[in-house]
């Protein structure tokens, strides 16, 4: 949440001036995906707590993980305009967010075809989640950094 607040902060003021709402939809993201984490980490307690309700609670903690990928794609779609519309992200860092969020969008859409035959599927969301990585810690290294004075 750190990492959201400190975005939000440097972006906000710049895209009122612009009268967009980009970083909006991007701490949205964030936002609703630590929520659904917390799900995640309460159904794993539950299943140390009561390992005879495992079978009930697998299905729901893979459940809340698809969730979580989608949120996580709203976070990078929202988040990676901002940046690059306000001038803090160049265009390859916008791109490395679309293509990170187009992943992990389409893991969460394939959970089905992952928790049934695994294999390449698999290969999808975690590919998309190392690119997720790249583009956070790069995206810290440029909330770091002054914003430039244009998109580009």
């Amino acid at each position: 949440m750190l990492f959201a607040a400190g975005a939000f902060t440097v972006l906000w003021p710049l895209e009122r001036r612009r009268g967009e709402a980009w970083s909006l939809v991007g701490i949205a993201g964030l936002l609703l995906q630590t929520a659904v984490f917390v799900g995640v980490v309460a159904a794993r307690l539950a299943m140390v707590q009561q390992p005879g309700a495992a079978n009930a609670l697998w299905p729901l903690q893979d459940a809340l993980l698809t969730i979580n990928g989608t949120f996580l794609a709203i976070a990078l779609i929202g988040l990676s305009i901002a940046g690059f519309r306000c001038g803090l992200i160049r265009r390859w860092h916008e791109l490395l967010g679309f293509a990170a969020a187009t992943l992990t969008l389409s893991s969460a859409v394939l959970t089905p075809l992952v928790i049934d035959r695994g294999g390449v599927f698999g290969l999808i969301g975690l590919t998309g989640w190392l690119l997720w990585v790249v583009w956070l810690l790069a995206y810290g290294a440029a909330l770091i950094k002054p914003v430039r004075s244009s998109a580009g």
